[in-house]
């Protein structure tokens, strides 16, 4: 049985992603980190074992916008790895152009909402051999304007990054949901974001400056990255009904349509809709 604090982290070969990662592979616990490009996959791991001296380093390959390589991600974890302490939904899409998912998802809402829900649940008996089991949600975007269930394939037109911001606002409605079904098994389900730790300008377009984080060495990756680290190791975050933004514990409400149920039943109803 393995015994070892074990995190999983999605997106975790770029970015806040592969920040977060090393920073929890300092620790000495297994970390597992998830991507979709084998050779960039291998190469992240690689630097996380090297910059830590932690070789207990996993990755696993998967397309997010797929609920069979989700689902089967979530199965493969908990038959090789049995425990899973946090996991860390942290990949993310910022679509430049209209797309859908192999199950017939527009991708920003795939990967953003659908691939966490189907990754935790499946995930779920894993979470339950672990002492204080957690799920950390990344969210982002433009932090104005809510859910409207109406939209949420970008029915009524689809604009880059108001649809991003749009699919975090319903990542943050289904993680609601999350909760209420996790919580009887003693699992955290927790909402946290790393824009608040960037300069107020760079917050809204965090997702188009993540792609040339590399430009400024990652350091800005790496500073959002804090959110996610102490969202996954501090021992009582005092979980409520709002969004962390940063381990200062400056909370943000989250928005009413949010915590509207209608709303939240038509999220889960729309990531159920994909073909399994």
């Amino acid at each position: 049985m393995n015994t070892a604090t074990t995190y999983v982290v999605t997106g975790g070969t770029g970015g806040i992603g592969l920040h977060t990662a090393t920073e929890l592979a300092r620790t000495g616990a297994r970390v597992i980190i998830t991507g979709r490009n084998p050779e960039r996959g291998h190469a992240a791991r690689k630097e996380i074992q090297s910059a830590t001296g932690n070789p207990d380093i996993h990755l696993e390959l998967v397309d997010l916008a797929s609920r069979s390589q989700t689902e089967a991600l979530g199965k493969r974890i908990v038959e090789k790895h049995q425990r899973v302490d946090v996991l860390l939904n942290n990949a993310g899409l910022l679509a430049w152009e209209l797309g859908t998912s192999i199950d017939g998802l527009e991708l920003d809402f795939a990967v953003n909402v659908a691939a966490p829900w189907w990754l935790t649940l499946s995930v779920q008996p894993a979470l339950q051999r672990a002492p204080h089991p957690r799920v950390v949600n990344v969210t982002g975007g433009t932090p104005v304007g809510g859910v409207d269930a109406d939209n949420l394939q970008a029915e009524k037109g689809f604009v880059g990054l108001t649809t991003y911001s749009a699919s975090k606002r319903a990542m943050e409605a289904m993680s609601q949901e999350l909760r209420r079904r996790l919580q009887p098994d003693g699992v955290e389900v927790v909402v946290v974001s790393g824009a608040g730790l960037l300069p107020w300008w760079m917050r809204p377009m965090w997702p188009m400056f993540a792609l040339f984080s590399r430009e400024d060495g990652g350091k800005s990756a790496k500073k959002a990255s804090r959110s996610s680290v102490w969202a996954a190791t501090t021992k009582d975050l005092g979980v409520s009904d709002e969004r962390f933004v940063n381990p200062t514990l400056t909370t943000k409400p989250l928005h009413k349509t949010v915590m509207n149920p209608e709303v939240q039943r038509r999220v889960i109803e729309t990531i159920e809709s994909a073909s399994a």
